[in-house]
């Protein structure tokens, strides 16, 4: 695919006011599980929506339900998930009345983690009792699971991403929980490619609900304008052919970036051509309308989180300055104005 200044979708100035502004009283969600259909899937960070350069979300009207993806922020033992509780309601209130949503829970599994999902580690969790290295075993990664998601209720999936941790016991853990749990969906968050699998490395023995694949990390030159800051018009012909073989299954799930660190330095770097791939709200509307439904029912937002430093969305972007202890090549100690 090649780009040409017209093909590209340019970043608006974010003043289009969002449902925040409706009065609580007259806002209102249907918390529930929502059948197979057009569903928005928003993915947040440790931070939600306090972000710097969050300013809004999508328009949700075209999509039959919205499910939100909260990290687990809430100790083991906890009475509640107060936090992930807060979470849940801050982007709720957000919504039209009336909106249909799931709650989801988004799994950390990092040797850095709550000890009970940090078994699922291949390496010796650092918060865990005294073990030798890679002792846990699959069963135990199943067993922390299930210990560790007995403060949830009213939830609708569980999903990871299938960059940290060990996958075999991860997959193993995950399914024995869902087994327990029939009502619990299943997801997790990889390359765009891995959309046209079943289960995150073919590791299950079950078909998983979603994989979410990151539109912002594979394949940047072919699906942003060269200069950043915008989509390429034609995004989606490049994510089909990044998917591999789009089959229509409403398990593939491409995830596009609304805010965080999505920026990338391009295949052949040069200074000042880094591609920011955050989408303003307007943006995302352009793209989520533009996409083609048949074979991608379903579609995602990612929410990370990102150093003040970089500046904020709509012009400013691009010009992104040093932000000292964020390792990303595009920005670390490099002034791109």
């Amino acid at each position: 695919m090649t780009f040409s200044s017209s093909s590209v979708f340019l970043l608006g100035i974010i003043l289009s006011p969002i449902a925040g502004a409706i009065p609580a009283s007259l806002r209102g969600v249907d918390n529930r599980q929502v059948a197979a259909g057009n569903k928005l899937f928003l993915m947040f960070e440790a931070s939600g929506i306090d972000i710097p350069d969050f300013s809004g979300l999508p328009d949700t009207s075209s999509f039959d339900a919205v499910a939100i993806i909260v990290p687990n922020l809430s100790p083991p033992g906890s009475k509640t998930p107060a936090k992930e509780i807060a979470m849940w309601e801050s982007v709720e209130r957000l919504l039209p009345k009336g909106t249909k949503t799931e709650r989801w829970v988004n799994l950390y599994f990092g040797k850095d983690g709550f000890c009970p999902l940090a078994k699922c580690n291949a390496h010796e969790p650092m918060y865990c009792s005294s073990s030798s290295s890679g002792s846990y075993s699959a069963d135990d990664c199943a067993s922390g699971i299930e210990s560790y998601m007995s403060m949830y209720q009213g939830y609708a999936g569980i999903s990871y991403d299938d960059e940290v941790g060990d996958p075999s016991k991860i997959v193993h853990g995950m399914e024995a929980f869902a087994t327990s749990h029939s009502n619990v969906k299943l997801g997790w968050t990889y390359t765009l490619r891995a959309m046209s699998l079943t289960s995150p490395r073919s590791l299950g023995k079950l078909d998983w609900s979603f994989s979410f694949g990151q539109a912002y990390t594979d394949d940047t030159q072919s699906l942003y304008a060269p200069g950043g800051c915008a989509a390429s018009l034609n995004i989606w012909d490049g994510i089909e052919k990044s998917s591999g073989m789009p089959n229509g299954s409403q398990r593939m799930v491409p995830m596009l970036c609304g805010a965080g660190n999505c920026q990338e330095p391009p295949q052949g770097y040069q200074p000042g051509t880094c591609i920011d791939e955050r989408l303003s709200p307007q943006a995302l509307n352009r793209a989520l309308a533009a996409r083609p439904t048949s074979t991608f029912a379903n579609a995602a937002v990612w929410y990370g989180t990102v150093a003040p430093s970089t500046g904020g969305l709509d012009g400013n972007t691009c010009k992104l300055t040093s932000a000292p202890g964020w390792e990303k090549g595009c920005v670390k100690g490099i002034d791109y104005s």
